[in-house]
C-alpha cells in the first residue's frame, strides 16, 4: 500500500478484524508509490497465502483486468447486498468497471482540488477560482517577496501529468474522449498548458522545477505557499493539531478546482485471478469496505468514498466540518480519470515529461502538446 494516511489507517483497522474474525491475520507492506506497481506485479501471479487481496490504481485498470490478472468480482458483490454497493460514489463505482465486469470495491481516493489558506483568501477578499483566469488572478495577488501564491509539482513524470490535467479540463480539453480516443493535441490543452506554464512563472516558488506533490504540501505546511492543486486528504493532515503545519492548522479550505472537473483518483480493493485465498480476502474487503468501517476511518481523518458517510453529520462533527465533506463529495461528483487504456501508467508519464519541458523552457506550448499526444495515443494503442 501507498505510504498516505488511509494506509496507516487501514492497517490499524485491520486489527479490530482480526479480533472479529478468528483465524485470519492481515499484513500490510507500506511503501512509497514508485515501488508499488513493480513489487505488485511481481507477487500478483503467486497463488499461495498470503495472496488474498491486492490494491490497484485506476490508471492500471486495463492492464489489470485485461492482463487476466485480476479476479472479477460481480458474483462476490450479489451475494454481499450488506455491502450496499450503490451508496458508493458513482464516479468511483463507474471506473471499476470494464468490459462489463467490475474488478474491485472502492478503498480510498486521490482526486484533486483545491486546497487553499482560508485566512490569506479572507484578508485579500477572494473566493475560490473558479477559471483558470482567477487561479492565476488569485496566485498572483497572494505572491509577496516571502510567500508564493501557490506551490506546483512540475517534475517530468506522474506529478507534472496529474497537476497539469486539472488545468486541460478547466480549459474544456481531455486526454481521451468518451470512446477512449486521444484527443490531447487541441487547442484547449495548448491553452491549459500555457497557463499552467505561466502560473508557474508568476506565482510558483522560483527554481521548482523538479518538486513533488510531497514538496508543495510541505510548502503550504510551512507557510511558503499560500494554495496547491492536490489531492484533497492534505486538508485534513493540514489541519491535524498535531500534524506537520503545527501553528497553521485550522487554516487550510477545499474547494474544487477550477472548472469544477479535476482528475479522479482512486484506490480499489482487489482479488488477483490467482489468489487461493478467496474467501479470506473477500471477508475482509466487505469488512474493510463497510459502512461501519468507512466512517470509523473517515472519522481519523481518512478519505470519503460513500455517500453516506460524506453527507452524515456525525462524520462531520467528529472530522473536519460539513464544508470539507460537502467539498469532497462536489469534487467526487464531477471528477474524471487522467487516462484509460493499456499502459496507461508510461502514458501518464509521457504527458508528465512534456509539461515540465514547457515549463523549463525546453520545449514550446505546441510542440510539446503535439508530441505528447502522439506519444499517449501510440502507448495506449497497446
Amino acid at each position: 500500500m501507498e505510504d498516505v494516511p488511509d494506509s496507516h489507517l487501514v492497517a490499524a483497522l485491520a486489527r479490530d478484524f482480526e479480533r472479529e474474525h478468528a483465524g485470519i491475520s492481515v499484513r500490510t507492506e507500506i511503501m512509497h508509490y514508485d515501488l508499488m506497481l513493480d513489487l505488485i506485479l511481481g507477487s500478483i501471479h503467486d497463488p499461495g497465502p498470503p495472496n488474498g487481496v491486492v490494491i490497484f490504481d485506476n490508471p492500471w485498470t486495463s492492464d489489470f483486468a485485461r492482463g487476466g490478472l485480476l479476479r472479477p468480482i460481480d458474483d462476490l458483490l450479489a451475494e454481499t447486498p450488506g455491502l450496499d454497493w450503490d451508496d458508493l460514489a458513482p464516479a468511483l463505482r463507474d471506473a471499476a468497471v470494464l468490459d462489463g465486469q467490475t474488478w474491485g470495491v472502492p478503498f480510498y481516493t486521490w482526486s484533486f482540488g483545491l486546497i487553499y489558506r482560508t485566512d490569506l483568501y479572507a484578508q485579500a477578499g477572494l473566493r475560490p477560482p473558479r477559471t483558470l483566469a482567477e487561479l492565476a488572478g488569485n496566485a498572483a495577488a497572494l505572491t509577496t517577496a516571502d510567500r508564493a501564491g501557490i506551490a506546483m509539482q512540475p517534475k517530468p513524470d506522474y506529478n507534472a501529468a496529474e497537476e497539469y490535467a486539472n488545468y486541460l479540463f478547466a480549459a474544456g480539453g481531455a486526454v481521451q474522449d468518451a470512446a477512449e480516443r486521444v484527443v490531447l493535441d487541441s487547442p484547449e490543452a495548448r491553452t491549459a498548458l500555457e497557463a499552467y506554464a505561466d502560473v508557474y512563472r508568476s506565482s510558483a516558488p522560483a527554481g521548482t522545477e523538479s518538486w513533488t506533490f510531497e514538496d508543495s504540501i510541505a510548502a503550504l505546511a510551512d507557510g511558503r505557499a499560500a494554495q496547491m492543486i492536490n489531492c484533497h486528504w492534505w486538508v485534513p493532515v493540514l489541519n491535524d493539531p498535531q500534524g506537520p503545519a503545527g501553528e497553521l492548522a485550522g487554516k487550510f479550505g477545499l474547494a474544487p478546482v477550477p472548472g469544477g472537473a479535476g482528475i479522479l483518483g482512486v484506490w480499489y480493493w482487489a482479488i488477483p485471478a490467482a489468489a487461493s485465498q478467496v474467501d479470506e480476502a473477500w471477508a475482509f474487503i466487505r469488512w474493510i469496505a463497510s459502512k461501519a468501517a468507512n466512517v470509523e476511518r473517515v472519522g481519523r481523518g481518512g478519505s470519503p468514498v460513500r455517500t453516506s458517510t460524506m453527507t452524515d453529520p456525525r462524520v462531520w462533527e467528529r472530522g473536519y466540518g460539513r464544508a470539507y465533506y460537502e467539498a469532497v463529495e462536489a469534487i467526487h461528483q464531477r471528477a474524471r480519470p487522467l487516462v484509460s487504456g493499456p499502459n496507461a501508467e508510461e502514458a501518464i508519464r509521457r504527458l508528465g515529461e512534456a509539461v515540465h519541458a514547457t515549463v523549463t523552457g525546453q520545449a514550446g506550448v505546441n510542440d510539446a502538446v503535439s508530441e505528447a499526444a502522439a506519444d499517449v495515443a501510440e502507448l495506449l494503442a497497446g
